[in-house]
């Protein structure tokens, strides 16, 4: 097996993203609390998928329970345009909407991907720790539904 001596700069570094993943998260889930009252109900965790637009958070929230392709437009993308981070008419820069989506959890920022490599992790790990911690959030407010 093949491993790699992890240095403690990188290890801060992991620290730092997988602190900023779950705290964007939290930032995204109060942001649809606001937004959307209830999203959480409108999640079905077993076809949650954070790569797919229209499984990923925004996707089943915006997609109002359809997942087949036959619409133009993702869950994903129309999530963006109804929290108002894309215009819808493909004014605004691709790339500060996604920093928007990033900054509440929704997406990786490409300013992450420089610090990703810098970490000496994959991509894939941070994706990962987005999806945990939108699953913490949702059973979160599903169990504050119950009590």
């Amino acid at each position: 097996m093949y491993t790699t001596k992890v240095t403690e700069q990188q290890k801060k570094q992991r620290s730092n993203l997988r602190r900023r993943c779950r705290d964007r998260v939290k930032r995204g889930a109060a942001l649809l609390d606001r937004e959307r009252p209830g999203w959480e109900g409108k999640m079905d965790i077993s076809k949650f998928d954070i790569w797919e637009p229209n499984r990923c958070i925004l996707g089943q929230v915006f997609m109002n329970g359809q997942f087949g392709s036959r619409h133009n437009t993702s869950g994903y993308s129309r999530g963006l345009i109804a929290l108002k981070f894309a215009g819808g008419d493909d004014s605004e820069d691709e790339d500060v909407t996604e920093e928007k989506a990033a900054h509440y959890g929704f997406t990786i920022g490409l300013k992450d991907e420089y610090e990703i490599d810098g970490a000496g992790i994959y991509m894939e790990t941070v994706w990962e720790w987005l999806a945990v911690y939108w699953i913490r959030e949702i059973e979160i407010r599903r169990q504050h539904e119950r009590t």
